[in-house]
């Protein structure tokens, strides 16, 4: 349905920016710790920081799955596959998958892209 489809794209992108990005932003947190004690410096983290940055981060993927629900929503698409496969009762077989699709591909590759930027970074 309708529904299915926004509401799978706002948890895969929602929820990917929110679990990744904390982690990232901590790890280069502990990152610089480690820098500066190896020059037996003082570090001071500023928690508000890192939370500013977690929430700003999460509220882009946001406002970017607002836009593509707003402008081009994703809807539940059906593919028909019809095989050279009989069945036990000389019926041709035919698969039927459902799938997400918007009008414009830019949204799904502008997603994977900022997921894979994601997991490598």
């Amino acid at each position: 349905s309708k529904w299915t489809c926004t509401v799978s794209i706002w948890m895969i992108n929602i929820g990917y920016t929110s679990q990744l990005v904390p982690t990232m932003i901590r790890v280069s947190a502990i990152i610089k710790i480690v820098r500066a004690s190896m020059k037996m410096k003082i570090v001071k983290v500023d928690r508000k920081v890192l939370l500013t940055r977690s929430i700003g981060f999460s509220a882009s993927a946001a406002l970017y799955c607002t836009l593509w629900t707003i402008f081009d929503p994703p809807q539940s698409q059906t593919s028909l596959f019809v095989s050279q496969d009989k069945n036990d009762f000389g019926e041709t077989i035919v698969s039927v998958s459902n799938y997400c699709d918007s009008t414009s591909p830019i949204w799904f590759v502008t997603s994977f892209i900022c997921q894979a930027f994601l997991l490598i970074g």
